[in-house]
């Protein structure tokens, strides 16, 4: 815990009068000895007036949550980061909604009764900012030794079940293994899932995919029910058997790729989540009794049939648009996942040159975004791919391939050679000026000078190009 942070409180307190408490996961993560960004105080002695009236003569205040006695607080000294500062308050469930709860604050409440009403034992500690002194009345600090994730109430589900995907999330970041209570909870209650918004499913899920235990906390996620109720379309592809050319079945496949990839970026992990997800429905096995997952030729024969005709990518890359809109994603991030779906197959061979780099980077074009940070993204994905598929010799192999090319492809961006239409030295103002009509064609011709720039990007000038339109 940062002592410039705990001098600065202890200032504080003394100043305005209150009892000032570090809660909640700073203090998990403090005993942990691991970071922690989320600063939770809970201020006890002064009325919400009284504390806002004190504050204010050290920093900015804003009153977020009047009805729940929760105040943000910007100190004077930029030093400091913004501070959360509550009451200490009870909640009483009124439905099976995350939000359906009466809160009462009262800042004269125990300590130890603001923190019963936490989700998890492992955050229902405080520590007063002026000493160590751990204030821990529900026995956290040994489940904390032990590696336990439980509940604080035989009720703690059923009356929020969002605190369901919280258990994931936890499993995700501390790698804790829910109680058998706990774990009971969970089962019973997973269907209440259906309940949450999904602004807080998308929230929390983005929390799961960039914990250091990802793949224990999908593998349990699949275990209890979860996947079934917000990502159904993940669990079809639970032992989906695949080919030779892979270790595992579809599902744990997906799970050791989030764990392999190499990104801290959410919506990287996230495309890590998604990549094969088309995989079950356009899995078909041919006669020589292998099992594919792209669109199979025409009159080709089945022993089975694919749910889907096409590539496992494009399927899947529209199914991620699916789940990403039901829930909620923002059209940006919608559409950079969805195509990092549809482009993570690109071909490695020991013979990629800059031919192929400008033809990868003319499909990663369409993604939103900066080209650059996509490329990275999408070798980190590549990357956790191999790593994620048959681990060994081969794969190291490939991702060294991929390393070199993905120099190449950065190369090719500093070089500003055209991957995209717009970056044609000509457009569609030459095309009129040529007395060519607009309309459909004005893409034909475009599209078919791109794909001669990329095979050699020194045709890209603006007499060259004309000229190549006149000859047609």
């Amino acid at each position: 815990m940062n002592q410039n942070l705990r001098t600065y409180l202890t200032g504080l307190e003394q100043s305005i009068g209150a009892e000032l408490f570090f809660v909640g996961g700073v203090v998990r993560d403090h005993i942990l000895g691991v970071p922690c960004n989320d600063i939770d105080l809970v201020a006890r002695g002064l009325s919400q007036g009284d504390l806002v009236a004190a504050l204010s003569n050290h920093g900015k205040v804003e009153v977020t949550g009047a009805l729940f006695g929760v105040t943000r607080f910007f100190p004077n000294d930029r030093s400091m980061p913004m501070l959360e500062i509550s009451l200490p308050r009870q909640e009483v469930s009124t439905g099976s909604g995350h939000d359906e709860f009466e809160i009462t604050f009262d800042h004269n409440l125990p300590i130890e009764d603001d923190l019963g009403r936490r989700d998890f034992v492992v955050n229902s500690m405080a520590m007063r900012v002026s000493n160590d002194v751990l204030i821990d009345p529900f026995g956290a600090r040994e489940d904390l030794n032990e590696g336990f994730l439980c509940f604080i109430s035989e009720t703690s589900a059923s009356e929020d079940p969002l605190r369901i995907l919280r258990a994931i999330r936890f499993v995700s970041k501390l790698g804790f293994s829910p109680d058998a209570t706990t774990h009971n909870q969970l089962v019973d209650n997973v269907e209440l899932l259906a309940n949450v918004s999904a602004e807080r499913v998308q929230e929390e899920l983005l929390k799961i995919v960039i914990g250091e235990h990802v793949d224990k906390a999908l593998h349990y996620a699949q275990e209890v029910g979860i996947l079934k109720v917000i990502l159904p379309e993940l669990e079809e592809n639970v032992g989906c058997i695949q080919n030779h050319y892979h270790a595992y079945d579809v599902f744990t496949h997906i799970v050791k790729v989030v764990k392999e990839c190499r990104s801290k970026d959410h919506f990287t992990l996230l495309a890590a989540l998604f990549h094969d997800v088309g995989k079950a429905r356009t899995r078909w096995k041919g006669i020589d009794g292998v099992f594919h997952f792209y669109n199979p030729e025409p009159g080709q024969e089945f022993l089975e049939e694919p749910q889907v005709f096409g590539d496992h990518e494009t399927v899947g890359a529209s199914m991620t648009r699916v789940i990403m809109n039901r829930l909620r994603f923002s059209s940006y991030n919608v559409d950079r996942v969805s195509q990092m779906v549809r482009w993570h197959m690109f071909i490695q061979k020991r013979d990629l040159g800059r031919k192929a780099a400008r033809k990868l980077l003319a499909n990663l074009s369409v993604m939103p975004g900066d080209i650059r940070e996509n490329v990275d993204a999408m070798f980190d994905l590549r990357e956790g791919d191999c790593r994620g598929g048959k681990p060994g010799i081969e794969a190291e192999k490939i991702v060294e391939m991929n390393r070199d090319f993905h120099k190449l492809l950065l190369d090719e961006i500093e070089k500003e050679n055209a991957f995209t239409v717009k970056s044609l030295a000509i457009g569609g103002k030459e095309l009129i000026e040529l007395g060519i009509e607009r309309g459909p064609i004005f893409s034909v011709i475009l599209n078919d000078l791109l794909d001669k720039v990329l095979e050699d990007p020194s045709l890209n000038n603006r007499d060259t190009l004309l000229a190549m339109v006149g000859g047609i």
